[in-house]
């Protein structure tokens, strides 16, 4: 999904137009991640119709320069944001931005079948109903599913539909972050809707895709390309840190270090105390959160799980795809955003090891391709 920013910002359009300058002048495109401990940047270029990798960067945030004041942390965001820009030697200023998952909401909706002109109506009456805030509060984004229910005389009986809503106080902090960085702001994206784009292909049929952030992690379930389900849960790379640190008595570096190195063991028979600090916190606040998840997908679509994906800047650690695959016995991978990208051979080892940090942003510059 995409949020069209107002016609009163000049430095803006709509989907349409992006696609339209997008394949009129093949032009470079940023995606932008703008993270609550990172911002990461990926430009993408064209090279005979398939994207190019042509710079990427990531820019640590100063916990200490971020306060409650929220135009003071739009002029911190923005002020690291140039310097990287300038660091990696941007190209563009064209971009496509994210939206936080904690700040959007994301649903499918069955609908009876309806003229067209009678959808609008319809689809906000269930956003009053699926969503605690006002509507005048939230920008409102759906379409709808080329997918159709008919009775026994081929008659269209139930419309299906993709909602999304975000807040507009978060659209605006995002407009005013990328506006004071001089960037000119194609759209806004929601994250998943970037992740699938840089993870999932058309063809994949049901995959979930959790993606582990520094102090949460969104999980959602795609199927055939289609969002089905998502649950945001509280819990992300820091909570294991936090968790290594108090049980062994060791700072949060040297607990982030010994993660990396340990993480959760396969057989415990030989376990070392850091895996069992890691796999309790992981069985007790992840798969916890995951299992139920899953079992609703796969009772109410009567399909299984064919694929994990792992991504977010916290999927970095020793044995965490096999252990997810030897818990919920399905195929686990760590997502790798530049797949379908074309890049240096002499950067493939840099890439794939930041290349979950970056599938946001590699998703939001897709976008813009």
């Amino acid at each position: 999904m995409r949020w069209n920013i107002p016609a009163t910002r000049s430095n803006c359009g709509t989907c349409s137009k992006l696609k339209k300058n997008m394949h009129a002048r093949k032009k470079n495109i940023l995606g932008v991640d703008l993270g609550s401990r990172r911002i990461k940047v990926v430009e993408l270029g064209f090279e005979n119709n398939k994207p190019k990798l042509v710079t990427y960067g990531i820019a640590e945030l100063d916990k200490s320069s971020l306060s409650t004041d929220v135009k003071k942390n739009q002029t911190v965001y923005a002020s690291s944001l140039n310097q990287l820009l300038i660091a990696i030697h941007a190209t563009t200023n064209l971009c496509v931005s994210s939206l936080p998952t904690l700040s959007t909401f994301t649903a499918m909706i069955e609908l009876p079948a309806m003229p067209k002109k009678e959808l609008d109506s319809a689809v906000r009456w269930e956003a009053k109903r699926l969503i605690p805030l006002p509507l005048d509060k939230l920008s409102l984004d759906w379409h709808v599913l080329p997918t159709v229910e008919a009775n026994a005389t081929g008659e269209k009986t139930m419309t299906k539909v993709i909602l999304t809503a975000a807040s507009k106080e978060d659209i605006d902090n995002s407009v005013q972050i990328l506006r004071q960085a001089n960037l000119k702001l194609m759209g806004l994206d929601a994250e998943l809707s970037a992740l699938r784009r840089a993870l999932v292909t058309a063809t994949s049929e049901a995959v979930l895709i959790i993606d582990i952030g520094a102090n949460s992690t969104c999980a959602a379930i795609f199927l055939k390309s289609i969002p089905i389900i998502s649950h945001s849960i509280d819990i992300g790379a820091e909570t294991i840190d936090v968790n290594i640190a108090n049980s062994l008595n060791v700072n949060m570096d040297r607990a982030a270090q010994f993660k990396h190195n340990f993480g959760p063991t396969l057989d415990s028979q030989f376990e070392h105390p850091v895996s069992k600090v890691i796999k309790f916190t992981i069985d007790n606040l992840l798969i916890k959160e995951l299992r139920p998840l899953i079992n609703s997908f796969q009772e109410n679509n009567k399909t299984t799980l064919d694929k994990i994906i792992i991504t977010g800047g916290g999927a970095n650690f020793k044995n965490l795809p096999q252990y997810l695959q030897k818990v919920f016995s399905v195929t686990t991978t760590i997502g790798d955003p530049w797949a379908n990208i074309s890049y240096p051979y002499d950067l493939t080892s840099k890439l794939q090891k930041i290349g979950p940090e970056m599938s946001v942003a590699v998703g939001l510059a897709l976008r813009g391709a």
